[in-house]
């Protein structure tokens, strides 16, 4: 019973089912409910009763216990569960079958095993809940296939009232093979300006089906849009396919920049696919260029100029900062000894500093050196940066060093027999380098000169002077060999002549004079007495030289008076002396004779000779005795050119005068001689008489010549009276004079005759008459007395 309540439509009734729990083989059973009403005032109307149908809800199901399963390929085998739910009063018995189903299928037989006997089932009657459970096998092959499905589906047999309520249940076999996949290379490198990369992706592995990866780019440094075009794109591996590629765009500028990355990536989300290598980076090498401009390639300074610098500047755009580093290198300088080390960066940006300067420094030191050089070099890891002019400089450094180099004397004095000279070359300063000399050997000329191979031996020699940077003080000697004569000689000079192509030495002594002192000697003598007229105006003295002599020899030469005197009779040169040139024996010397007219004696005066010279030996004779022969003369002359007496007077006065002047004694002698007619002894008493002349007495001298008076009457008779002398200072003009006797006696003559008046004869004349006067025989006369007839007519 239930009530409508008031504003009320519908009321319910509940009618309590019973449930037994157990199904049976009839599903329905039905049952009527009537509506009546309990009050007359309600009338029914309409539908008055209604069938309720009861459905037995208990139901005995049977399905597949997991609406799917999943295994591993290499499981081996896959367990499932068919599970009976409820009670039923009948037994059920199916199976198991396999359904092929859309999707990645699993093959029977290739994947799977399913047959009647591994997939029959069977449920008794009554009984509680149950499973039955089946294994089925699963094939593990090495094949990458992906997950595969397969479908197990519960068939019952027939007329069997059981409901299915999981009819089939889905295997999923998961594929425990794997592929790899990775990129060929995990670097790339391309040009800016090659356009494109083509990228390949390799696979590793069996496939029986299409696997997809996925390959994107990812910007580093480089800028997609800006540098290269952005990726993302799937690559497709078919089941034939091992290697598969795409290509990336690169996008070309012309703005200098670094060299630029960006990055490939490989994904998948295929389980079975691993990738191996799934990064890889492009690096985009920049095909433009950035000129980096070194303003010269050559410098060249001197040691002392302390720094040197550098500048370089670049052209061109550039988006980065470019570096460039400045580094020395060695060629001939050394580094931190003749300049600085340096390795210095200047970094170039594009807005801020595009030209830069380096200063390297010039160690400026004591030592003699070639010109050194180093090479600047320009580096950059930009491989954009190009360069113009060159990518290094060379520095050449002047050296300002200078050494001083000379011989160690500017005179070498050395004995002829030493047999050589030893000459030293001093070297003064530090040496990096060889220092070449010369040594030669000249003749200088003029008249003391030493001959090369005769006096010595030539030089003529190289040498170097190594080089040492520590010592300061340098030296060479060598010898030259002297040769030994025995020749007199000067003292002998021969010049050695330093000399050096380094144009920074300084030769403080470039020439030396090596003196070869002779040690030869020489002997000279005088003649010993020299005999000169005085009107010879000089006298010569000659002396001899014994011994070779290749130089003059002087020697001095002194007058010392004796009877001759200086002034009156000679006069001495100034500087008298011997001068003996070379090659030359003789020697002579000149003293000046005084002539006079004063008769004199010969006089005498020496010469003496000395010598200062140590190589000059005198002689035995040092001293000459020079005899002035005087050549003067007077004249003795009769004082009449005929005397005449009378034979009476007894005596006849013959005089003779000396006529010039004398400074000496001089006779002569008076003679008488016959003449034509007077006779010795008959008419005068013959008469040989010197007649001396004494300096400062009477020049006249007379003679008195006694005449014979007779008695006979004769002519005028007539003898001479002969001058003579054996000094040979007095020159007798006229040799004789007559003296003529005038007769006073008387007598007749005989006209008649050719007879001598008187009785007397001639006696033959006197022999010597005969040279004075020359004769002729006449005719015999009586008594065999002939006449004489002679040249003065007597």
């Amino acid at each position: 019973e239930t009530f409508i309540r008031a504003r009320e439509d519908e009321a319910c009734v509940s009618i309590p089912i019973r449930d037994n729990q157990v199904q049976s083989s009839v599903r329905r059973k039905s049952f009527d409910v009537v509506l009546r009403g309990a009050n007359p005032l309600i009338r029914v109307g309409g539908q008055t009763s209604a069938t309720v149908t009861i459905t037995d809800d208990d139901v005995v199901t049977v399905g597949v216990a997991e609406p799917g399963y999943s295994v591993e390929e290499g499981a081996g085998s896959v367990t499932v569960c068919v599970t009976k739910t409820g009670e039923a009063s009948f037994g059920i018995t199916g199976r198991l079958t396999s359904v092929e189903s859309a999707g990645d299928l699993a093959t029977a037989s290739l994947d799977y095993t399913l047959n009647d006997v591994n997939s029959s089932f069977i449920f008794p009657a009554g009984g509680a809940s149950r499973s039955d459970c089946m294994e089925i096998p699963i094939l593990d092959d090495s094949l990458v296939e992906g997950t595969e499905v397969f479908q197990v589906q519960v068939s019952l047999d027939e007329n069997q009232p059981v409901v299915i309520d999981r009819t089939s249940t889905t295997i999923t076999i998961a594929d425990n093979d794997v592929a790899l996949v990775g990129f060929q290379e995990s670097e790339y490198s391309i040009g800016e300006e090659d356009g494109s990369l083509r990228v390949c992706v390799d696979l590793e592995g069996r496939i029986e089906r299409d696997i997809t990866v996925d390959l994107a780019t990812r910007p580093m440094d480089a800028e997609a849009g800006m540098d290269y075009v952005a990726l993302s794109t799937q690559l497709v591996f078919q089941p034939s396919e091992t290697s598969v590629c795409a290509d990336v765009s690169i996008i070309s500028d012309e703005v200098v920049e670094d060299m630029e990355s960006f990055q490939l990536l490989l994904n998948t989300t295929h389980s079975q696919v691993t990738v191996s290598a799934g990064q890889a980076v492009v690096r985009v090498v920049d095909d433009d260029s950035i000129a980096v401009r070194l303003e010269q390639s050559v410098y060249s300074v001197t040691e002392d100029v302390n720094f040197i610098q550098l500048c370089l500047s670049v052209l061109g755009d550039f988006s980065v900062d470019v570096p460039v580093t400045v580094s020395t290198e060695e060629v001939t300088a050394e580094g931190d000894e003749d300049y600085l080390d340096l390795s210095r960066t200047l970094l170039f940006s594009p807005t801020g500093q595009q030209s830069g300067c380096v200063d390297i420094e010039i160690r400026d030191d004591d030592i003699l050196e070639d010109s050194e050089t180093f090479d600047v070099l320009l580096s950059s890891p930009n491989p954009a940066v190009r360069y113009i002019t060159n990518q290094s400089a060379r520095i050449y450094i002047t050296d300002n060093d200078r050494v001083t180099l000379g011989l160690r004397q500017s005179e070498y004095i050395v004995g002829e027999e030493t047999g050589a000279v030893e000459v030293c070359v001093d070297l003064q300063g530090r040496l990096g380098r060889v220092v070449p000399i010369m040594l030669e050997s000249s003749d200088p000329g003029g008249v003391a000169i030493a001959r090369s191979n005769t006096d010595y031996e030539e030089l003529s020699t190289a040498f170097e002077f190594q080089p040492s940077r520590t010592a300061t003080s340098h030296s060479h000697c060598f010898n030259v060999s002297i040769r030994d004569d025995d020749i007199l000689e000067d003292t002998e000079s021969f010049t050695i002549s330093l000399s050096t192509s380094i144009e920074a030495a300084d030769i403080s002594v470039a020439t030396t004079q090596v003196d070869i002192v002779d040690n030869d000697a020489v002997s000279v003598s005088l003649e010993p007495e020299i005999g000169i007229s005085e009107g010879a105006g000089f006298v010569t003295v000659c002396a001899r030289l014994t011994g070779a002599a290749e130089r003059d020899v002087s020697l001095d030469l002194t007058t010392l008076p004796g009877t001759a005197q200086e002034g009156p009779d000679y006069s001495t040169p100034p500087d008298l002396g011997f001068q003996f040139g070379p090659s030359e024996d003789i020697s002579c010397a000149n003293v000046s004779l005084v002539d006079d007219t004063t008769l004199e004696h010969d006089e005498g005066f020496s010469l003496s000779m000395t010598s200062s010279d140590p190589a000059v030996v005198l002689g035995q004779t040092t001293t000459a005795l020079v005899i002035i022969l005087d050549d003067d003369t007077v004249q003795a002359v009769f004082e009449l050119e005929e005397f005449a007496a009378d034979e009476d007077d007894t005596t006849v006065s013959v005089c003779v005068t000396l006529q010039g002047t004398f400074d000496r004694s001089a006779t002569v002698t008076l003679t008488t001689v016959d003449g034509d007619t007077a006779r010795a002894v008959q008419d005068y008493s013959p008469l040989t008489m010197d007649v001396t002349f004494a300096p400062a007495e009477n020049p006249r001298h007379c003679v008195s010549v006694s005449l014979t008076n007779d008695i006979y009457p004769e002519e005028t008779e007539n003898f001479w009276v002969e001058l003579s002398t054996i000094d040979s200072g007095v020159v007798i003009p006229s040799a004789m004079v007559p003296v003529v006797i005038t007769d006073a006696d008387i007598v007749c003559p005989d006209s008649s005759t050719d007879s001598p008046r008187g009785d007397y004869t001639w006696e033959q004349v006197p022999p010597f008459t005969e040279t004075l006067f020359p004769c002729t025989l006449g005719p015999l006369i009586e008594g065999g007395v002939a006449r004489r007839t002679c040249g003065m007519g007597g």
